[in-house]
């Protein structure tokens, strides 16, 4: 078995009930066949959490975190999701910085406060579904 650094924070009440509440009121403006960006996505337990619930068909989600520590704990918690028909995918990248030819259907941003700029923000096309 794989030893990871794992901040036991990311599973305190407070972060597990604010995803919670987050995939209750964000899953109704999910459209079907949906891919998601989850941006600053630390350990991607929203991705794992959308997915687990089950409310939703969704294509694909892809997490994004600046931490490769973090990015390799989100790949080892998700894993379950990628067994058969890969669709959870964790990347090191800056949000600030990412490709947005293709871009997704929803952007999550769970980490907002902690990034010194609003690059991404402007990359987001208009209609596409945000949560902050």
């Amino acid at each position: 078995m794989t030893h990871l650094p794992i901040n036991h924070t990311a599973f305190s009440h407070g972060q597990v009930t604010s995803k919670k509440w987050l995939c209750e009121e964000l899953e109704p403006h999910i459209p079907d066949n949906a891919v998601i960006w989850v941006l600053g996505s630390w350990y991607n337990l929203i991705a794992f959490m959308l997915m687990i619930r089950g409310n939703k068909k969704i294509h694909s989600i892809v997490g994004f975190d600046l931490d490769p520590e973090a990015t390799a704990t989100a790949d080892w918690i998700c894993n379950a999701w990628n067994c058969f028909d890969p669709c959870v995918f964790n990347k090191t990248a800056d949000a600030n910085s990412l490709d947005w030819s293709d871009p997704p259907d929803v952007v999550i941003n769970c980490s907002g406060e902690h990034f010194e700029t609003a690059a991404w923000w402007h990359h987001v096309p208009q209609h596409t579904v945000v949560a902050i």
